[in-house]
This record gives structure tokens, C-alpha cells and sequence, in this order.
């Protein structure tokens, strides 16, 4: 019953950071009432806020339920979650400014591949995440994420503001943190 307690105590004080965070999702949210730009992404290395400093909106690609034209495209064995995200870019391709990839595993550098192929008339990048903790692998993704705000200010033509880059991490630093936070709950909460 005491940890029942904790927990919703916890939940209260995620309810309040989110309310506190609103004006991330809401910023997030009138970005696309706006009409900014989207730029489609796959995997959680990506950071969203060089998307949204760089004034576009950040599009999370899940994938499709079914998977009809993307099989065509790959071998039977090939990620079935690559395939189903392979099937929504090619029905959503149009409405994207750009695609970012992250080279963290080889089905998602072939989907890469084989989006410069077929999706020629939508930019992508592919950001390398290093394997390794170390200073030399630290420095490496830094040059990784500045190689990465290049093509983002290149679509839009105009430079990332460093003032609009403090805020937009501080507010995806804070949804990261309530993301673990409400994970780590509901983790918790299946125990019982």
C-alpha cells in the first residue's frame, strides 16, 4: 500500500511537471499551425531540439500497421519495423522537408541507402551515434551534431540562434526527464 502511495504522489509530481512543461508541446504544436517545415525522424538518438531550433517541426516516423509496397523493396528478413517505417515514408515522403536517420544499426543505414535512391526529391541525413563511451567517441558525435545543424540551417536557409538552442534543450531535457520518469512508474506499477 506505501509504495501505491509513492506512486501516485510520483504521478502528481509528473502532472506538474508537465503542466510546467506545456509550452514545449504547445510551442511544438503552433510551430505546425504555423506551417513550419517537417523533418521526419526514426530513433530517440535524434535530437529534437536542433529540429525545432532550426524552425521546423519534429515528426516521430513509426512506422504502418501493414506493409504492402515496402517488401518490395527489401529482403524477407529485413526489420519489420524498418519495413513498416519504409511504407510511411513513402505515403508521407511528400510531406516532409527533410528525413533524419541515425546509423544505429545496419537496417536503419540501408533504409537510409535506400531512401537516396528512391526519395531523391526529400533531403536526408544520416547522424552517426557513436558505440563507445570516451572522450575521442564525445568529440566525435560533437562533430556529428554540428555536421547535423549545417543541414538543417542549409533547409532553411537561416543560422540556429544558440539563445533558441538553450531553450529548446532545456525543454526536451525536461520531456526526456518525464518520459524516464513516467517509464520508470509504469515499470513499477506492472510489479504490483
Amino acid at each position: 500500500m506505501m509504495q501505491h502511495c509513492k506512486n501516485i504522489d510520483t504521478l502528481d509530481t509528473i502532472k506538474n511537471d508537465i503542466n510546467n512543461t506545456e509550452s514545449f508541446f504547445k510551442n511544438t504544436l503552433s510551430l505546425r499551425k504555423n506551417n513550419k517545415p517537417l523533418i521526419g525522424w526514426f530513433c530517440t538518438y535524434t535530437p529534437e531540439e536542433l529540429i525545432i531550433a532550426g524552425s521546423f517541426t519534429p515528426k516521430r516516423i513509426f512506422g504502418s500497421k501493414k506493409i504492402i509496397k515496402a517488401e518490395s523493396y527489401f529482403p524477407i528478413n529485413f526489420c519489420p519495423y524498418l519495413k513498416s517505417s519504409w511504407e510511411s515514408l513513402l505515403s508521407d515522403s511528400d510531406n516532409l522537408e527533410a528525413i533524419i536517420f541515425t546509423n544505429s544499426c545496419d537496417g536503419m543505414r540501408r533504409l537510409y541507402d535506400t531512401a537516396n535512391i528512391y526519395l531523391k526529391d526529400t533531403p536526408s541525413y544520416i547522424l552517426d551515434v557513436p558505440r563507445l563511451k570516451s572522450e575521442s567517441s564525445i568529440n566525435f558525435f560533437k562533430s556529428n551534431l554540428d555536421d547535423m545543424q549545417r543541414f538543417i540551417e542549409n533547409l532553411s536557409g537561416k543560422k540556429i540562434k544558440r539563445k533558441k538552442l538553450e531553450e529548446t534543450v532545456k525543454l526536451a531535457n525536461n520531456k526526456r526527464r518525464l518520459l524516464k520518469k513516467f517509464s520508470e512508474i509504469f515499470f513499477k506499477m506492472s510489479d504490483l
